[in-house]
């Protein structure tokens, strides 16, 4: 990552140099074009560099491994893996240079809600599998009440 910052810093320089050097070669107005079209590119990929983000989704029925690819992704043990079902909502990694956990207050949570910093891997661990846990308790307590709803009809292929 930082051979390429590097790489995008120097021609971004050299570029610089060039238009300073030999302005009176690049006032032609097609160059000067592609000199600002290039100018935006460089700065949109500076602005990535600094800040780079990779997005996965993992979908998948209860113990099918999406942890644990998580886990092996980010080279930490932070998304519970266990027996039973764990998976709760959407679970965000974002990289930084302190550890983070942030458990955002949802209406009618049982579970601990707020954040958390410097915590170990261990940690964050464990206070995700209680909060993935109390929200499967209270998941189970509603589907009781809930009315269940069956429709019967032709289903006709996309």
């Amino acid at each position: 990552m930082q051979t390429a910052r590097d790489s995008l810093f120097d021609l971004g320089n050299l570029t610089a140099g060039i238009v300073n050097e030999y302005h009176e070669v690049v006032s032609n107005s097609v160059l000067l074009e592609k000199l600002e079209d290039f100018r935006v590119v460089y700065e949109e990929a500076v602005a990535r560099l600094r800040k780079p983000s990779f997005r996965i989704a993992t979908i998948g029925t209860t113990s099918s491994g999406k942890s644990t690819i998580v886990n092996a992704l980010i080279g930490r043990k932070i998304a519970p893996i266990e027996a039973q079902e764990m998976s709760a909502g959407i679970l965000r990694i974002r990289h930084g240079e302190r550890s983070k956990l942030v458990i955002h207050n949802t209406e009618g949570a049982t579970w601990e809600c707020g954040t958390w910093e410097d915590l170990r891997d261990e940690e964050i661990y464990s206070r995700l599998k209680l909060t993935m846990e109390a929200y499967h308790q209270e998941r189970r307590k509603k589907r009781k009440k809930e009315d269940k709803t069956e429709v019967v009809i032709s289903i006709k292929p996309a």
